[in-house]
């Protein structure tokens, strides 16, 4: 079943892509390589992933809008 979901929520256009328009808050802060180094130290060895090929399938809106 989480297979299935993964595969459902994979096919999901990104917001970015959907709305290339839409400019993110300058409030908000980008992930840094510091920010990547903090969770690696404070996680168990193998618990962070730093790919971003790995991380495509949860890189979606929750609702898919």
């Amino acid at each position: 079943m989480w297979s299935q979901t993964i595969r459902r929520l994979s096919t999901s256009a990104l917001t970015r892509v959907r709305h290339p328009k839409l400019r993110r808050s300058t409030h908000y802060a980008t992930l840094t390589d510091k920010d990547v180094s903090f969770f690696e130290r404070l996680l168990s060895s193998g618990r962070t992933i730093t790919n971003p090929d790995e991380c495509l399938p949860f890189n979606i809106d929750y609702i898919k809008s």
